[in-house]
């Protein structure tokens, strides 16, 4: 393994914190680091919905839409189902890293949280196929080549623009096209609302290996750029870890303790070794450390 499974769920967290934190204005790229504009609750949806994950030992749709809907009327003041985009790409995330390994389960899971929170068509399948990135990523499948292809199967002919856009780029990756000839290309097609998901995969599979440059293109989309961006963020941090975003873009980031201690309890309830809500806050790490078939439960 490339990677270990924790540091992918830290990268993914930190990616997308990284994208909302610059497509929002709250952390501007100047220099080699992050010049970061403090501002409060910026990862909130985020916090709430993995703190309900755990809460639950999983997705409980009544708890979950409970603890995402309790943040929009408190800093937005606004019904639970307008929650923007950017936000309910933070609110989603927590559940397409916990269930990567149920694909099938994920689907079904996802077709909830659009009725819940009045996803349209075009975005949810766009958090179908991010989720299955996401899922290629940790589970070290992921190939550059035949990802947009797996991708397109796995939305299963839906009618969503999404799927020629994914096409549209697949082919332009294949000709080594410009940032600027893509988002010209895309930008002349139907679905406005699954065009940040298409740009993000061309941000993402045209500079794989490269999470400062691929954030750096995605924040040169234009009007989709803040959402391409969170989008780039998170499939970059998903694929290239901890270890593949820079040391200088980490150091002084808002939150960042708070999101690998948010990774490492996330990853932990997913597990099912540990019983996370009875483990103290302050006990960042966990580990299952002993002989063969010796394992016992920690004493509370």
């Amino acid at each position: 393994m490339r990677y270990s499974v924790l540091s992918r769920f830290q990268g993914t967290l930190l990616g997308a914190n990284i994208g909302y934190g610059i497509g929002s204005g709250m952390i501007s790229l100047s220099g080699p680091r992050l010049e970061v504009r403090p501002r409060p609750g910026e990862d909130d949806y985020l916090v709430r919905s993995v703190q309900s994950l755990i809460q639950n030992g999983g997705f409980d749709s009544s708890s979950w839409f409970e603890a995402v809907a309790s943040v929009s009327q408190r800093s937005e003041g606004i019904e639970s189902t307008a929650i923007l985009g950017s936000d309910r790409l933070m609110a989603v995330l927590p559940v397409l890293l916990f269930y990567h390994e149920q694909l099938e389960f994920l689907r079904t899971t996802l077709y909830q949280i659009s009725e819940l929170l009045s996803i349209p068509l075009a975005e949810r399948d766009g958090l179908l196929a991010l989720g299955y990135a996401i899922a290629t990523s940790l589970t070290e499948r992921l190939n550059r080549h035949s990802l947009i292809g797996e991708t397109i199967a796995y939305l299963q002919d839906s009618p969503s623009p999404l799927i020629p856009q994914l096409a549209t780029v697949e082919t332009l990756l294949a000709q080594g096209a410009s940032l600027e000839r893509v988002r010209s290309q895309l930008t002349q097609t139907d679905g406005t609302g699954s065009l940040p998901f298409a740009l993000g995969f061309y941000c993402l599979l045209s500079t794989l290996e490269d999470f400062r440059l691929s954030i750096s293109r995605a924040t040169r989309t234009g009007s989709q750029g803040a959402v391409t961006t969170i989008i780039t963020g998170i499939l970059s941090g998903a694929y290239n870890s901890i270890p593949g975003i820079p040391w200088t873009w980490q150091q002084g980031l808002l939150q960042t303790d708070k999101l690998f201690h948010l990774g490492d309890r996330l990853l932990a309830t997913w597990s099912g070794v540990y019983e996370v809500q009875y483990q103290p806050q302050e006990a960042i790490h966990f580990r299952a450390v002993a002989a063969p078939d010796v394992i016992r439960p920690w004493q509370v």
